[in-house]
């Protein structure tokens, strides 16, 4: 997807693919990356996350694929761990049901986890330490599928 030369310091600090029809995010994505801080993959047709593209993404701090169909992301134990530098994830409009609740909890610059729009039903409980730990959590009552339709 980038270009990717262990000779070349690559410098590029923010990438832009909303709007797009992308299906997954594969390892192609980290290739050129290493310096990236804010990647916005919104609005896409996104369903699968390849297992630790996220986490290779190592100077991250913001993250947005919201507007996604994004479902699961707790398939795996490793699958969607976080780079350690993150600030913001935008998760909004997705069809989450659930979230991989300890990788959040880990990430100790985590400031912003945007959870509008999406499925989940227990979301009190599991948020309640990133929020103690000062982390907003922007979340609205979701609906059903079905509802969503009407």
């Amino acid at each position: 997807m980038f270009p990717s030369n262990p000779y070349i310091p690559y410098k590029l600090k923010q990438i832009d693919l909303s709007y797009n029809f992308i299906p997954v995010i594969t390892y192609d994505l980290t290739f050129g990356t290493s310096k990236l801080e804010k990647l916005n993959m919104s609005h896409n047709a996104i369903a699968d996350v390849r297992k630790g593209v996220i986490g290779n993404l190592t100077s991250a701090k913001l993250l947005d694929l919201s507007y996604n169909k994004l479902h699961d992301l707790t398939s795996d134990p490793d699958f969607f761990r976080l780079p350690p530098n993150i600030s913001s994830l935008l998760l909004a409009g997705n069809e989450l049901t659930e979230l991989p609740w300890p990788h959040l909890k880990n990430v100790s610059h985590l400031k912003l986890v945007d959870l509008k729009d999406n499925l989940l039903d227990q979301i009190a409980q599991n948020a309640s330490d990133l929020i103690m730990s000062g982390t907003e959590i922007a979340y609205e009552e979701s609906f059903s599928n079905e509802d969503r339709n009407k």
